[in-house]
């Protein structure tokens, strides 16, 4: 059975009102700022009420959006290298094809958020909640997901290399023909109940688990990886951490080594 992580969810209360005259303005002398052209200055957003605006092409690179309300707002192909989303409201905002490298997500409320096709490389999603959220065909190289809910996410053929979900809560979240190449899934929930058909696994890290006898397959001797069902029966990869290769493989040589003096032994006795 699947297990949802339940959580009481605060709604974000933003201060500032800012009108779309404001707004411009503040678009205006961040251009300027990133130009570094004289009377320019950071786009400061943060706590203010934005729900419905649409920022679809703006250059709004390493802007402040720190606490700020954006339900429903449009960020589609913008500039938002670097920008700062912490503990913000993005409720089914469409951040489609937007370039987000290096963006901070921390905690936000990113509910059926559309990130679709958008770059994310090395964004920092931890905690932040992503119920229901789009990420297909996104690129998450190296991004923070750590203790992310992804319930119901969709990651179909997202790139996910080097991303970490550590102790993220996967409940139905689709990652069919993600490419997931050396992506840690470590103590995550739900992992069963996730669709991983077709995606890239390889070298992608499952340690900490809870697995069922039956949905185990042992690893032979010689090898040292595992194997565990998905929820719809595919199989993925359980790599046995690196640590603990050394430490099975110091433990064979050392059954050698006893092994070969036991036997130097006898043949003395002979």
């Amino acid at each position: 059975m699947s297990i949802t992580l339940s959580m009481h969810v605060n709604r974000i209360r933003a201060d500032r009102k800012l009108s779309a005259d404001e707004v411009s303005s503040i678009i205006a002398l961040h251009e300027k700022w990133l130009k570094r052209e004289e009377g320019g200055a950071r786009a400061d957003f943060s706590d203010a009420e934005l729900e419905g605006f649409d920022f679809s092409g703006a250059d709004l690179r390493e802007a402040n959006f720190i606490g700020s309300q954006l339900d429903n707002a449009k960020f589609v192909e913008a500039k938002l290298l670097g920008a700062r989303f912490f503990n913000a409201s993005l409720s089914d905002t469409d951040f489609t094809d937007a370039q987000l490298d290096g963006a901070v997500f921390l905690e936000a409320q990113c509910f059926s958020a559309k990130f679709v096709n958008s770059s994310l490389k090395k964004a920092n999603l931890a905690h932040a909640l992503l119920w229901n959220t789009d990420f297909t065909g996104a690129d998450l190289t190296n991004a923070d997901l750590h203790a992310a809910p992804l319930c119901s996410g969709r990651l179909c053929n997202a790139t996910l290399v080097g991303a970490d979900l550590s102790r993220a809560d996967l409940d139905s979240a689709n990652f069919s023909g993600a490419d997931c190449k050396n992506a840690l899934f470590d103590h995550t929930a739900n992992t069963d109940w996730a669709d991983f058909t077709d995606a890239d696994l390889n070298d992608a890290s499952f340690l900490g688990k809870s697995l069922d006898t039956d949905d185990f397959e042992c690893p032979d001797d010689d090898e040292l990886v595992g194997w565990i069902k998905s929820g719809e029966g595919s199989m993925i990869k359980l790599l046995i951490p690196e640590e603990a290769e050394q430490m099975i493989l110091a433990s064979k040589d050392e059954g050698d080594e006893s092994s070969s003096e036991d036997s130097e032994f006898k043949n003395v006795e002979n």
